[in-house]
């Protein structure tokens, strides 16, 4: 990811910025999401541009892919795998005996939320470039 990325801007406009209020009354799933770390841990967050290109078989597609269409198509492939790369991203192990009672607890990075044994991110990936670069064809490459 670009040092001067900034997570507040898109396309060069100010991204609405959420705020927490710290109170008694919120919901319980509500705390998780106001501990959210830092914009520095979020972008410290591997982001799909990390990935490698792909390029599918020739006896699937013969057309050649472009450079961000390869990509697309490697974070597509990615987010099919049950343990991908994607999935690693959000996610850490603490070994037994670390944390609590000798048992594998799984930390999500970012919310600083707790899971036991596994989790099981939903698979699938969204594909969503601009008009004109490509979809259809990444798809049928997938």
């Amino acid at each position: 990811m670009p040092k001067e990325y900034d997570c507040n801007t898109h396309c060069q406009c100010q991204l609405f910025t959420l705020t927490f209020p710290a109170s008694n009354s919120t919901p319980a799933s509500y705390p998780a999401v106001s501990s959210l770390i830092s914009k520095q841990k979020l972008i410290q967050l591997p982001s799909g541009s990390d990935l490698p290109m792909m390029t599918p078989p020739h006896s699937i597609i013969q057309t050649p892919l472009l450079p961000h269409q390869k990509t697309g198509l490697a974070f597509l492939w990615d987010r099919e795998i049950p343990n991908g790369q994607s999935a690693r991203n959000l996610w850490a192990t603490s070994p037994p005996g670390s944390t609590f009672n000798a048992r594998h607890i799984i930390t999500n990075k970012v919310v600083s939320s707790f899971e036991s044994l596994s989790t099981n991110t939903p698979l699938g990936g969204l594909l969503a470039d601009d008009m004109g670069l490509g979809k259809t064809i990444q798809a049928i490459a997938l």
